[in-house]
């Protein structure tokens, strides 16, 4: 006897399905890989700020943590307070780097800091100091912004 095919003539539908439950695994997949993954870098608790940072080019990240013995950071390697300078010197040779970035631990002494500024200063970098945005202190420009209405363009 001779097996008959009970589909329609087209039986595309049947397929998209399949094609479709890979495309939502796989939008699920980034959605949650977004939500986990952390920024690059060390994890510190940021001060907070009311102001944003303006664009910088080829910056330098340097992260700072506070504590009995304070730990400095160049992108993710560890160095020691005294080797900061000739480690940032290195690193603005090799990349051509123009300015810094540090991201300081609210729990660092303000002189550990002072240092770490001073060192991306001699090595003739722009330094930024980067905080968490501070709800209740928002700069005028992104008050104005939240205050505007929003448009349907």
């Amino acid at each position: 006897m001779k097996a008959e095919l009970t589909l329609p003539e087209r039986p595309a539908a049947v397929h998209l399905l399949a094609v479709l439950d890979v495309l939502v695994l796989v939008v699920v997949f980034f959605v949650l890989l977004t939500s986990v993954t952390q920024e690059a870098g060390v994890s510190v608790g940021l001060a907070e700020t009311g102001y944003r940072l303006e664009s910088y080019r080829k910056p330098i990240v340097v992260t700072a943590r506070g504590g009995p013995r304070p730990v400095v950071y160049v992108g993710q390697d560890r160095v020691l307070l005294e080797d900061l300078s000739e480690e940032l010197r290195k690193v603005v040779e090799a990349t051509g780097a123009e300015s810094m970035f540090l991201r300081a631990d609210e729990m660092l002494p303000v002189g550990v800091e002072r240092e770490v500024v001073e060192a991306g200063l001699r090595q003739g970098l722009k330094v930024a100091l980067v905080g968490r945005q501070d709800e209740g202190r928002r700069s005028g420009e992104d008050r104005r912004a939240a205050e505007r209405p929003a448009t349907d363009e």
